[in-house]
């Protein structure tokens, strides 16, 4: 009996495991690669903030993502021709349902124009917020000059398109 629940213990933890690999794939799947808004370029790789780790990406706002089932979070910053000081800040928030990845966005949602990306989403000067299915995604820009604004447009559309399905599906 007892080499059962050890071996069910280990079984339980390779799944784990293998699942946390896996939303890691899924979302880093869904950054944008260099060019998709005109000559936009990633400033390096995607990081890749695991659950326990994603303190040192959002560190006041780690337990609310967290107690809402944030399963990871990859985060990549995106320069015009892949250089210079500014830059538009792509986050993407694996939250497991759609229900959490919506109670995230509207605790940090803005009263503003909404651009019509997934199932909710609004825009300001220097940021975009948006939900579709199981994830949350932030873009925020360093300047609100031309021709940032769009670029946020740009990478929150190929994102969501990366998402596809309809605004409420599921996610990781």
């Amino acid at each position: 009996m007892r080499k059962l629940l050890c071996l069910a213990a280990l079984l339980g933890v390779f799944a784990h495991l293998a699942l946390a690999g896996s939303v890691k794939e899924q979302v880093l799947k869904l950054v944008p690669g260099d060019g998709a808004h005109a000559g936009w370029k990633r400033r390096e790789a995607p990081h890749f903030y695991e659950p326990d780790a994603l303190f040192e990406h959002i560190d006041g706002a780690a337990d609310g993502y967290l107690q809402r089932g944030c399963r990871g979070c990859a985060s990549v910053d995106f320069l015009p021709g892949g250089k210079g000081k500014d830059f538009v800040t792509v986050d993407i928030y694996a939250m497991g349902s759609a229900g959490n990845a919506g109670a995230i966005y509207r605790k940090e949602a803005v009263k503003a124009k909404s651009p019509g990306i997934g199932a909710e989403s609004c825009a300001g000067a220097d940021s975009l917020y948006f939900r579709k299915g199981g994830y949350y995604v932030k873009l925020t820009a360093s300047s609100t000059k031309p021709p940032f604004p769009a670029a946020m447009l740009a990478l929150a559309r190929k994102v969501a398109a990366a998402i596809g399905g309809k605004g409420a599906t599921a996610g990781p």
